[in-house]
């Protein structure tokens, strides 16, 4: 049986790692295909360039999230830009996710659990063309657009309208896509967490390194990944170590996780505080004036 087409979409400089990523595909023998609005990012060999006007063409604007986490991220923009190619019955994969093995489900629906077993991955996504799914979808997110918020348009709402139509029972789970979680991605990094990852994801198809809380602490992409680690050990299987001018130490990766958890909890915790605190005093001021008098 033919392989399908693998479609994704990038906007801006592609690091070494989404390079990689893309590579996986090709390497399992996959067509892929790269939409861009930007004509002179490099895909991997095998891989094909399209402009991404063929799918969604906005004159060349991309929708970024304006507020919150993620401000600034394209992935508003890819998340309608994915639905759009998921109408037509397509395969979306996100540039930060590694293939495992090339033995794809013969399927026209795979959504994967996250970990929170209430939410669906979207990193990795077919529904049948015009999947009411799909068709909602995009009615929503062209309803937002201008003021979504992280989430709302992705995982949340697929999430949602799975529900909707019933199809909860179809969805894969996480263990095939989304074994290692955001919440844990500092695994990914970690010589000593190698073998663990390894293991997790050992039956898996997919593995997907979160490249937004890459993003959130601070990790330079376009240096390698700590000696040993798991990363380091999909470099060696798919790209080469010639990738990188030099690698990050696993004690700044360590350093730079724990600075944006000790941000995050200084965030909730002032959140809490404010929510808890009793109301300003309001005041009011009257005036009495005299007819007549001076000054």
């Amino acid at each position: 049986m033919t392989k399908p087409t693998l479609f994704t979409f990038w906007a801006g400089r592609a690091s070494p790692y989404q390079t990689l990523c893309i590579a996986s595909w090709v390497a399992h023998g996959y067509d892929v295909v790269v939409y861009t609005a930007d004509t002179d990012i490099k895909v991997p060999p095998g891989a094909r360039q399209r402009p991404a006007e063929d799918v969604l063409d906005l004159g060349g604007h991309i929708h970024r999230y304006k507020n919150g986490f993620g401000a600034g991220s394209p992935s508003l923009h890819s998340n309608l830009f994915r639905y759009r190619l998921v109408e037509r019955g397509d395969w979306w994969l996100d540039t930060d996710v590694v293939m495992l093995r090339s033995d794809l489900p013969e399927t026209d629906f795979f959504l994967a659990r996250q970990v929170n077993k209430n939410s669906l991955g979207i990193g990795i996504m077919r529904l049948p063309a015009q999947s009411p799914v799909i068709r909602d979808a995009i009615r929503e997110v062209e309803a937002v657009i201008d003021k979504a918020e992280w989430g709302q348009t992705g995982p949340d709402l697929i999430t949602r309208l799975v529900e909707k139509y019933g199809l909860a029972h179809k969805v894969y789970d996480r263990r095939t896509a989304y074994e290692i979680d955001y919440t844990e991605a500092i695994k990914l990094f970690d010589p000593d967490a190698r073998r663990e990852v390894e293991d997790r994801v050992a039956s898996s198809l997919f593995v997907h390194l979160w490249n937004e809380i890459w993003n959130a602490i601070g990790f330079p992409q376009d240096l390698g990944p700590p000696e040993g680690s798991y990363l380091d050990g999909l470099v060696e299987r798919f790209g080469s170590r010639g990738m990188f001018p030099a690698r990050i130490p696993f004690a700044s990766v360590r350093t730079w996780w724990d600075n944006r958890e000790h941000r995050v909890r200084l965030a909730r915790e002032l959140r809490e505080a404010r929510s808890q605190a009793a109301p300003s005093p309001s005041f009011s001021f009257s005036y009495s004036y005299r007819t007549g008098a001076q000054g």
